[in-house]
Parts: structure tokens; C-alpha cells; sequence
């Protein structure tokens, strides 16, 4: 019996289906059937152990060191996990202590991973973990790196987590309040009005020039709106109201 066209096309893209749905698991099978396949998962994409990484998670400093003695890639970026350096889990956990061994034992401050291009800086000012911030800046970070994702500064992450207190330490530290992302041209003053952040809000505003001041609260995006225009309730917010008015 000749077999119709509609029906062949439906067979290969079932076939197509399953093989996307089986294959992973099929390697993974494959995987575990090799020799030295433990060792194959536990040192992760390109043969670099995601083992420092577990320890650096776990806060586990002992371990940490004792890999790092015997070798351990400090700048090891495996897929599984995240495509990002141990140093970048140390940041997100706000643990200083690690992230100041990390650093006393090779690790680049302003290594990237790989999926978003985010530093270790991004991570700790979306966190708000300002003492290892400042101590990632006091070790030469650079504090105006964009990340590959949206183009955001530290200050663009601080802003968008709501973090006044990171805020402060960027600007103390020559963050530029003017930079715009890459995604829609807003500036942090723009990234804080979406989040609705009053307290990153009003640091972004702390400062000393009004010029400045002005520039940032008319700074149009790119859809050509304010700060403000993102967020209109802040109109109605009293200090906002005479900072606008003293301009």
C-alpha cells in the first residue's frame, strides 16, 4: 500500500518528537554506562570540576581549600553550573570570607559567566550584599561593567533589587548614575521607578548637584518616558515634590 504524504510527514515529526524528548536521556544513560563516568560528572563541561563550586555553595571554607590545594580550577565555569565561576556563588551568598579566599587564591574579579555576562559585582549588588560589593570594588572591580543580557550596570542591578545602601556604595565608589542599558536606553532612575523602589529611588537622587539631578529625573528612554512617567505615584511623594521644585 503506498503510503500518503500527510501521513509520512506525521511519522518524521513524531520520530523528530521522540528523539528530542529521548535523547537526553539517552545520553545521560550513555554516560553513566562509561568508564570514569562519576568523575566525568563531577568535573562538569570542558573537564572542570563543579566540585569547588558545591563547596563554595555550601560555605563549606575547609573544603574549599583543600580542593584549591590540590588543584581545583578556581575559574572553572561548568554548565551545570550556570556557566559561572565559583566566585560568583560566593557573592550571592553574601559570604565575604569566601569571596576573600577566592580572590587570595587566583580568582578573576571581573571573570564573567558565560549564559547573561554577569561579574561577580552584578550578582552581590542585585543581592544587596554591600561589604562584599566593597570589598570586590576595594580588589579593582570594575564598576561600570555591563552584562551581556540587558546592558546593566551594578548600579542598574542594586536599583532593580531595591538596595539603598549598595546604591550609596557604587556611587561613593564613581558609578556613573548616567548609564544607559542596552535593552531600552533607561538609566538605574529609570530600572528603580519600574520596580516601584522608593529607598534606591531617593539614592540614586542623593546627590550633591542639581544639574545632575535634573539630568537624571527628564532622562527619557528610549520609548521616550521619565522616570517618573514608569512610575507616577512618586509625583505624589513630598521630598520628590520639593526636590522637583528646587530645580
Amino acid at each position: 500500500m503506498v503510503q500518503r504524504a500527510d501521513e509520512r510527514r506525521g511519522c518524521n515529526l513524531l520520530c523528530v518528537s521522540l528523539s528530542v524528548l529521548l535523547l537526553p536521556s539517552l545520553l545521560t544513560d550513555y554516560v553513566d554506562s562509561a568508564p570514569g563516568a562519576g568523575d566525568l560528572r563531577r568535573r562538569g563541561a570542558a573537564g572542570e570540576s563543579s566540585e569547588l563550586h558545591s563547596a563554595v555553595k555550601s560555605g563549606n571554607r575547609a573544603e574549599v581549600e583543600r580542593l584549591l590545594d590540590e588543584g581545583a580550577n578556581v575559574e572553572a565555569k561548568p554548565f551545570e553550573m550556570y556557566s559561572a565561576p565559583p566566585l560568583h556563588f560566593a557573592a550571592l551568598a553574601g559570604d565575604l570570607e569566601l569571596v576573600r579566599l577566592l580572590l587570595d587564591r587566583g580568582a578573576s574579579v571581573d571573570s564573567k559567566e558565560l549564559r547573561h555576562g554577569s561579574t561577580a559585582l552584578h550578582v552581590a549588588a542585585s543581592r544587596g550584599h554591600s561589604e562584599v560589593v566593597q570589598h570586590l570594588l576595594q580588589r579593582g572591580a570594575e564598576v561600570n561593567v555591563k552584562n551581556n543580557e540587558r546592558g546593566h550596570t551594578p548600579l542598574h542591578e542594586a536599583a532593580r533589587g531595591g538596595h539603598p545602601d549598595v546604591v550609596t556604595v557604587l556611587l561613593a565608589e564613581g558609578a556613573d548614575l548616567e548609564a544607559r542599558d542596552l535593552a531600552v536606553d533607561a538609566t538605574a532612575l529609570h530600572v528603580a521607578a519600574k520596580a516601584g523602589n522608593i529607598e534606591a529611588f531617593a539614592s540614586l537622587l542623593n546627590v550633591t548637584s542639581a544639574e545632575v539631578r535634573a539630568s537624571l529625573i527628564f532622562a527619557k528612554d528610549k520609548d521616550g518616558k521619565t522616570a517618573e512617567d514608569h512610575w507616577p505615584e512618586v509625583q505624589e511623594v513630598g521630598w520628590y515634590k520639593q526636590l522637583k521644585v528646587e530645580l
